[in-house]
């Protein structure tokens, strides 16, 4: 009898359910829910607070120690770029290139690669690298010196013209006067566009530039910039004309290129060359006597290799603190 008691209880409760419209046993069900995962997120949160926040204060511990990490950092820069300083003012040029590329260690794990301020330790390690009559070296950081410049928001083009000219200094050093002059001929461009620049500057600049003309046998354009130097023309508009006569150059010389391309004659074992009647034949040379024989002339074949400098040395070896600097 209670089997049937039971089955019978059940059997109204499905019945009754039935009766309740779906929505109104949608909402309750859900209210059912929404009250428990209210409940369960209070007890959450009275948890959290009984455990005294320890995941908010460990988020707070990493913040702090990133920040310790990027104050001891700096300080190390700062002290860094003072004893390579110190170094370099008493020609201890290996103790001075280990402190200031220290430098670029520390301010490529605090900033990143391509930090400008990797900028004073780079421009000491080209001057000391000249100092050491290492020249390829000394270019490949006075070029990325240069690049840091041109990248900066805005240029001031009295530091643009020094960092250059030091370049355009480095590749006469070495006599190369190729790259030598499109640096020059940038400084010459910066002249003619910024009266504001000393006229002494003004005038080394353009000297220096006909001194690399003079070397790339561009005699005219040296003579027109000397010229107009000897009569009192301003730095700036010779700086102008230079300029001028510089791209005419450069266009006459494409144009002539081009033309020679076109113009050149066309091989008679070119591909699809129709040839009516072949060439006549080149007479026959006479035998020579046999005490006229010689050994034939060996032509040694030229040439020459150089080893390329990396343009930047923000990627070093680590050195130990230790070994870069001692205090004294």
């Amino acid at each position: 009898m209670p089997k049937i008691k039971n089955i019978s209880v059940s059997l109204g409760l499905i019945l009754t359910g039935a009766a309740i419209p779906l929505p109104v046993l949608a909402q309750s069900f859900g209210e059912f829910g929404g009250v428990h995962a209210g409940a369960a997120g209070l007890g959450a949160g009275l948890a959290a607070s009984q455990n005294k926040g320890a995941l908010v204060r460990n988020t707070y511990a990493v913040a702090a120690q990133g920040q310790e990490a990027v104050a001891a950092q700096t300080n190390a820069i700062k002290l860094y770029l003072a004893a390579g300083q110190a170094y370099e003012s008493k020609k201890q040029w290996a103790e001075a290139e280990k402190a200031f590329t220290y430098v670029l260690q520390v301010v490529c794990k605090r900033d990143g690669p391509g930090s400008q301020a990797s900028l004073p330790a780079l421009k000491h390690l080209a001057s000391i690298s000249r100092e050491q009559n290492k020249i390829d070296q000394a270019i490949g950081f006075q070029k990325t010196v240069v690049a840091f410049t041109h990248c900066v928001p805005k240029i001031d083009n009295t530091a643009l013209l020094k960092v250059e000219d030091e370049l355009t200094d480095l590749y006469i050093l070495k006599g190369d006067y190729p790259k030598a002059e499109p640096v020059v001929r940038d400084q010459v461009s910066i002249i003619a566009s910024s009266p504001q620049l000393p006229p002494e500057k003004q005038h080394a600049t353009l000297k220096t530039y006909s001194k690399v003309l003079r070397q790339l046998h561009k005699n005219a354009q040296a003579d027109a910039i000397e010229a107009s130097l000897a009569a009192g023309r301003s730095p700036v508009d010779v700086a102008a004309t230079a300029k001028a006569a510089a791209e005419a150059a450069d266009a006459a010389a494409l144009a002539e290129a081009d033309g020679s391309t076109t113009n050149a004659p066309i091989s008679a074992d070119a591909p699809g060359t129709a040839i009516s009647t072949p060439p006549p034949a080149a007479p026959a040379a006479p035998a020579p006597a046999p005490g006229d024989l010689a050994p034939a002339p060996v032509e040694a074949a030229a040439g020459s290799s150089s080893s390329n400098v990396e343009s930047s040395k923000s990627a070093i070896t680590d050195q130990s603190p230790k070994n870069a600097v001692q205090t004294k």
